[in-house]
């Protein structure tokens, strides 16, 4: 629940795609990442981490937290009085 995946492109060579998922990781989570190679390979992912970061704790400091917010999920809708039962259909017990 909650998760959302991300294309990264077809590659000829495991390796590759190893890479591939290593660099959109470590962006999205910084040292935190579990990756397939050393993180020293990805300083430039985990530099671009860290702006991101220090821009959006900037945008939130600045007032944008409200601009930046999503909605509310919608609520279900009251109910008055009990719950309507579904009739129970005879030899299905």
């Amino acid at each position: 629940p909650g998760s959302k995946h991300i294309y990264l492109g077809l590659y000829n060579e495991e390796a590759a795609a190893a890479k591939a998922y290593d660099r959109a990781l470590v962006r999205l989570r910084g040292a935190a990442a579990a990756t397939n190679y050393s993180l020293t390979n990805y300083k430039d992912e985990l530099q671009a981490f860290e702006l991101d970061t220090s821009t959006e704790t900037l945008a939130l400091s600045n007032g944008a937290d409200r601009i930046l917010k999503r909605p509310a999920p919608a609520q279900p809708l009251p109910t008055r009085g009990n719950p309507v039962k579904s009739p129970v259909t005879p030899g299905t017990r």
